[in-house]
């Protein structure tokens, strides 16, 4: 009885410091195997299982990031990845995107949110490389760049932040921050504004947009892309620095290593174990 009690607590205890950061992540995509041309997502919720497009495919032979793994293998244009479910995705709200990317391609779409097989539009949004370095867009709103060259035939980290209350956009690479500024990616409603012939909710893809132009560079980056990942929330403080640490598998359920539990979860277990120790003593008394 009393080892039941204690290994509940501790499950109990566990499961909501891990759900914490299985919440955050929404979609997963460590490009390690397939199943045809079918990609799992290896977030909790498991519902944005994409789509090799146009002969894009895995690598063969521990060509991941690290060396260990795989990752999207990209060779000619036409060639991405394509999530499924895209018009659950709401980054109208904050946001984290993350990826690494190994290429010497000087442009190429790294993600790209737009309306499918139509052109870029307002409520369109980009992490991209044009000129060798990374940038971001919106659909009529802005075109930032960072000044950092990141294609050099090297694997680097590539995040993207947006908090939606305050319009902070972030952008690091190799954990340093590359771009720090009010930018107003939730202008236009991606689920609800309809321009130039479609909504921007329609697709989400990795390494080329799936469109029929609008904005130059989004053609495939030639080149390999991994352990692409969305958070629904902007990643901050400690769960940034586990994401840039440990990457987004750290939060997956698979091989979840949770980030510091918060006060109050750990005060909660305190108080369980307290109370098993109680009904100890009163057991031997």
């Amino acid at each position: 009885m009393k080892s039941k009690l204690l290994l509940t607590v501790i499950t109990l205890a566990t499961l909501a410091v891990g759900q914490r950061a299985f919440a955050q992540l929404e979609a997963y995509w460590s490009f390690d195997s397939k199943t045809g041309t079918t990609v799992s997502d290896l977030s909790a919720g498991g519902t944005h299982d994409g789509t090799l497009v146009g002969g894009a495919d895995i690598t063969a032979g521990n060509m991941g990031f690290g060396g260990s793994g795989e990752a999207l293998n990209l060779t000619g244009n036409g060639q991405h990845f394509a999530a499924g479910s895209p018009t659950t995705f709401d980054f109208n709200s904050s946001f984290t995107w993350h990826a690494y990317i190994n290429s010497t391609d000087n442009s190429g779409a790294i993600f790209s949110r737009n309306p499918a097989g139509t052109a870029w539009n307002q409520g369109s949004k980009a992490l991209f490389v044009r000129s060798d370095t990374v940038q971001w867009d919106t659909g009529w709103v802005g075109n930032p760049g960072t000044g950092t060259d990141a294609p050099d035939g090297n694997w680097h980290q590539l995040v993207a932040t947006y908090e939606a209350g305050s319009d902070n956009l972030q952008i690091f690479v190799d954990g340093a921050s590359v771009y720090n500024a009010t930018h107003d990616v939730n202008r236009f409603d991606e689920h609800t504004h309809s321009h130039n012939g479609g909504f921007a909710d329609t697709s989400f893809t990795v390494g080329e947009a799936d469109f029929s132009g609008g904005l130059n560079n989004l053609d495939t980056l030639q080149g390999r892309i991994d352990e692409a990942a969305v958070f629904n929330t902007n990643l901050t403080g400690t769960e940034l620095q586990q994401l840039f640490d440990e990457g987004p598998a750290s939060f997956a359920p698979q091989t979840v290593v949770p980030e510091p539990a918060s006060i109050a979860i750990w005060s909660l277990l305190a108080l369980a174990l307290g109370g098993f120790g109680y009904y100890r003593s009163r057991r031997r008394g």
